[in-house]
């Protein structure tokens, strides 16, 4: 039974089409390829996306942003239509924030514009291509334990992703 159970989940991985394939910059496999954001959100690396930041307890979280939807990886908002993942830590306060939309803007300036528009804007930013694919930039703050990555996906199909990580409040 349990080779055939094996067998059979090889067989459906070898089955699914390229685009399927994981996201190996951001460790996850990618599933936004609908845009439903209805308005352009803020980024501020390091800190938020639209009124959500780094550090909000939950209630802070929906006195901004509305009630969320619980998910398995976390709670979710809405933000002008666009989903906006938040995960809370030990102490209660958002330590994840992850949000998938050619809305976001940094500096100003839309992440539909690209990488090479948005790099200059975010201040130390690493940029690093992954296996030839997505393009991501990521940047880390030395006076607090914080990393903001952004990936520009190579197909047309996905959206851009920001992640703001903490490990001050996980």
């Amino acid at each position: 039974m349990r080779n055939t159970t094996l067998t059979i989940m090889a067989a459906l991985l070898l089955a699914l089409p390229a685009s399927a394939s994981a996201d190996y910059c951001m460790g996850a496999t990618r599933t936004t390829q609908i845009e439903r954001a209805t308005a352009d959100v803020a980024v501020v690396a390091d800190r938020s996306v639209g009124p959500i930041a780094i550090g909000m307890t939950r209630r802070e979280v929906s006195a901004a942003a509305g009630r969320p939807t619980r998910m398995r990886a976390g709670w979710r908002w809405r933000i002008s239509g666009m989903p906006v993942t938040v995960q809370f830590g030990r102490y209660g306060r958002a330590y994840s924030i992850v949000a998938d939309s050619r809305r976001l803007t940094v500096g100003g300036v839309a992440l539909r514009a690209g990488a090479d528009a948005v790099q200059p804007l975010l201040t130390g930013a690493v940029r690093g291509e992954c296996l030839g694919q997505d393009v991501t930039l990521s940047v880390s703050n030395a006076a607090r334990p914080r990393l903001t990555s952004v990936t520009f996906p190579v197909q047309e199909r996905w959206l851009p992703r920001v992640t703001i990580h903490s490990r001050e409040t996980a």
